[in-house]
């Protein structure tokens, strides 16, 4: 009885030891690195409870692969965490490893950008995290688009491996791809603001964008980029001069400027990830509307 007994603790953690980090739950256990401090999840949910201020922390998705080409699985982790009053990134994507019988936590990236909205597919190919995410464009379209972007783990950390692409999802099928979109953008009377999602093309380039604007119309564009860094935002006014650049994502062209073609371009600091462009233009008695 005893020997079998023994035997059966052998096996069981011989099979543990094969399994590595794919036998962790990590839909039910205690996570205490959160933007709520120390939380228990149970079936990948936990709410604060009713007597406490309202938040909540997710586990939306699990994926196991080699990572650092050891032979040897990681466990890839798509999390969210928020609620009122907490400041901090409401999505992470972390990366686990199996260490002598104990978790460790070997990366993370913390996405903080709300447009990356719901995860559709998480999984490891050939060593590279790939990540499918809804998208919002912010112009009255959620989850307009599905973003997809790759990641490896490098020197303890998840960096983008390739430029994302963005496709338009199966939930919008009268939608464009960003690829197929006009690149001028006009506004009329109803439409003050358009939102763009760029990606780099072969050459490692982002689109440039022409915006029709009438004698006096002011002109706001807010740039920021997720995966890379935004190295330059310039807009230049139909005689070619540049009038607008900023090295914060921001620009603004004055309401003096006359009428004509203003070119909108951005530059990032690697061809890879995406980036977007906010452009915001009231109207003065114009009755173009967008193609």
């Amino acid at each position: 009885m005893r020997l079998a007994l023994l035997l059966a603790l052998s096996l069981s953690g011989s099979i543990g030891q094969a399994q590595g980090v794919r036998a962790v739950d990590f839909a039910n256990r205690v996570w205490d690195d959160t933007c709520l401090g120390s939380v228990q999840t149970h079936r990948g949910q936990h709410y604060a409870p009713a007597d406490a201020p309202f938040g909540w922390f997710h586990v939306y998705g699990v994926a196991f692969g080699d990572l650092d080409g050891d032979g040897v699985d990681e466990a890839v982790v798509a999390t969210g965490c928020g609620g009122l009053g907490v400041v901090g990134p409401p999505r992470d994507t972390r990366v686990f490893s199996l260490h002598l019988g104990r978790l460790r936590e070997l990366a993370r990236l913390e996405e903080g950008d709300l447009h990356d909205g719901l995860l559709i597919d998480l999984r490891v190919e050939r060593g590279v995290v790939v990540e499918r995410r809804l998208a919002n464009d912010l112009d009255g379209a959620f989850s307009r688009y599905v973003i997809t972007r790759r990641r490896r783990l490098r020197d303890g950390r998840l960096v983008e491996h390739a430029a994302a692409s963005v496709e338009c999802s199966p939930r919008h099928p009268r939608c464009r791809p960003p690829t197929a979109l006009p690149t001028s953008v006009y506004f009329g009377v109803a439409r003050t603001a358009v939102t763009r999602v760029f990606t780099f093309d072969g050459d490692g380039r982002l689109p440039t964008l022409d915006v029709l604007l009438d004698a006096g119309q002011p002109l706001e564009v807010f740039a920021w980029c997720s995966g890379t860094a935004l190295t330059a935002l310039r807009v230049a006014a139909p005689d070619a001069t540049t009038v607008g650049a900023g090295g914060d994502g921001r620009v603004a062209v004055s309401a003096s400027h006359p009428a004509g073609r203003y070119v909108v371009s951005l530059r990032g600091q690697r061809p890879v990830g995406l980036c977007y462009a906010r452009l915001w233009a009231p109207t003065v008695d114009t009755e173009r509307t967008e193609d």
